[in-house]
């Protein structure tokens, strides 16, 4: 008896189980006040930051215009749910029949940010914004 309620609470922590998982901000307010100065920084600190741009365009006032897009994502699944099937006696003659409690839910949202820069015919940042989309 004291094995199957110790067999009974080892299920019913194990079904009781919660896992995150949670993608961190690549653009950061703290990163890019940091590294962003209009007028100072040039676009080859960018891309020691932040790598390759996924998209360099032209401005209409002979600069360029990179866009840096990131991809994140967060889920949470929850599940409870307790079950015995047929436990039986060593010998095999006996069972105890099978209950189940059960229940449980998932989540998930994705979070895209974009990074824009204009950038002057010298190189330098003249400007710049954040545009992040949650779903």
């Amino acid at each position: 008896m004291r094995y199957g309620f110790f067999v009974l609470l080892t299920f019913t922590l194990i079904g009781c189980a919660s896992t995150k998982k949670e993608g961190k901000n690549p653009f950061d307010a703290l990163t890019l006040e940091r590294i962003l100065v209009v007028g100072k920084t040039a676009q080859s600190d960018i891309v020691k930051e932040f790598g390759s741009p996924n998209v360099v365009a032209k401005s209409s006032k002979k600069g360029q215009v990179w866009t840096y897009t990131r991809m994140s994502s967060s889920s949470s699944d929850s599940y409870g749910q307790v079950g015995l099937s047929a436990l039986g006696a060593v010998a095999g003659l006996w069972f105890l029949p099978s209950a189940s409690i059960g229940g449980g839910s998932a989540t998930q949202s994705s979070n895209s940010m974009d990074l824009v820069l204009i950038f002057n015919e010298k190189h330098l940042l003249s400007d710049y914004s954040v545009v992040q989309t949650k779903y």
